[in-house]
């Protein structure tokens, strides 16, 4: 009978520590999967938040009219997703203005949403930054026929002589040329203490866009200082850039079938230098005794100002 009973103590002991062990095992995997399902997902949402991060410098580069970008963040990170932003600003007649931030939403399973990039149209006209409350420059496709640009309530704007008869302000104003013009050409018309700081490349026939959504290049040099100037190296980077955009994102701000960053690529293939590159339109800076001598240029079909501001007399760095 000892026997009998030392033999089913025994065997429960054995059972006991299977079923100890299993539960062990059961448990260590368990947890290697949460680990690793845990590192799984950090990295679909790590590398999907670096894609955003990239098409947001690539806005930086292509699609930011006169506007400049200085960091990049994340907001609201989780396992899951969250949103990167960027800070932004403008360089106008020296002055740094406040501008929105870019934000651009990342997600484990990547995002197709584009930058949130909002603007509003003011009750009396005029396109206007949400955060900022600062009005946008705009510029007008001379390719749209009379009957497309009322169908679409596109009605161009001549307020070059408004910012002209300001006193002691500083402004940006968007031209839009009557024809096509070369950078030499633009330089040329320029009179001193204006500074082409923005080449707007254009719009193709019947292309239809949101508000703001247009493709060029910033004149500046290292510092982000807002120059006028535009060097070959500058528009070699700046047609790469056009080029990776509609390679990469071909999908991203298409409109009515049309695709804007298809057409910077197709911009880029064909004006391969500085020296033959077309721009329909500038940005210039400048106060408001500049933009008097500019006077009523008939090489503009119409024109939009932008952020017009006091002119600050202390400027940074300067000796007295």
């Amino acid at each position: 009978m000892k026997t009998e009973v030392d033999l089913t103590t025994l065997a429960r002991r054995v059972k006991r520590k299977r079923w100890v062990f299993t539960v062990l095992v059961a448990l260590g995997v368990s947890l290697m999967m949460l680990v690793g399902g845990y590192q799984l997902v950090q990295h679909l949402t790590g590398r999907d938040s670096q894609r955003r991060s990239d098409y947001l410098w690539t806005i930086a580069e292509v699609k930011a009219p006169n506007i400049l970008a200085n960091d990049h963040y994340l907001v609201n990170p989780t396992a899951f997703g969250g949103q990167v932003m960027s800070h932004r600003y403008k360089r106008i007649a020296g002055q740094s203005v406040a501008w929105s931030p870019a934000v651009a939403n990342y997600a484990l399973r990547g995002s197709t949403s584009p930058v949130v990039d909002q603007a509003t149209r003011g009750p009396q006209g005029g396109l206007y930054d949400v955060e900022t409350q600062q009005k946008i420059p705009e510029f007008f496709n001379q390719h749209l026929t009379t009957r497309e640009k009322r169908t679409q309530a596109i009605t161009e704007t001549q307020e070059l002589g408004q910012v002209a008869r300001t006193q002691r302000m500083v402004g940006e104003v968007a031209l839009t040329f009557k024809r096509p013009m070369t950078y030499r050409e633009i330089r040329q018309q320029l009179p001193a203490g204006l500074t082409a700081a923005w080449f707007w490349i254009g719009l193709p026939r019947g292309a239809v866009t949101l508000d703001n959504d247009f493709l060029g290049v910033q004149s500046r040099n290292q510092d982000d200082e807002v120059t006028g100037r535009l060097t070959p190296r500058q528009y070699r980077d700046f047609r790469q850039k056009l080029t990776t955009a509609a390679q990469r994102y071909p999908r991203e701000l298409t409109f009515n079938d049309f695709s804007l960053f298809r057409y910077g690529g197709q911009y880029a293939q064909r004006y391969r230098s500085l020296a033959n590159a077309e721009f329909a339109g500038v940005i210039v800076t400048g106060t408001s005794a500049a933009f008097k001598k500019l006077g009523t240029p008939g090489w503009v079909v119409a024109s939009s100002a932008g952020i017009v501001t006091p002119q600050n007399p202390v400027t940074p760095g300067k000796a007295k």
